[in-house]
């Protein structure tokens, strides 16, 4: 699987989130799951204050809350059954 980590200055316009698309395209040629948690946790992260999700002073990295909702969204992820990442508890 492969993720990448979302800045906070790409939900706003200021970065570019383009780094997230050639994540995408490299797994899809390498044939790799790819979660784009950019789009996943957007509808969370653009109603919110810089510091709801990011240390203060440093829009690169999560917070203890931004790192909650980051992880969320890759378990949510590797559970989905379309991404074929976990084999159910029978073939264990």
């Amino acid at each position: 699987m492969i993720t990448g980590v979302p800045h906070y200055p790409q939900y706003t316009g200021e970065w570019s989130s383009r780094p997230h698309d050639v994540l995408e395209e490299v797994a899809k040629a390498k044939e790799v799951p790819f979660l784009n948690s950019y789009e996943m946790i957007k509808d969370k992260i653009t109603i919110t204050e810089e510091t709801k999700f990011y240390w203060t002073e440093d829009p690169t990295h999560f917070n203890i809350e931004g790192n909650r909702v980051w992880a969320e969204s890759q378990i949510e992820f590797l559970k989905d059954i379309k991404s074929n990442l976990l084999r159910p508890k029978s073939e264990n």
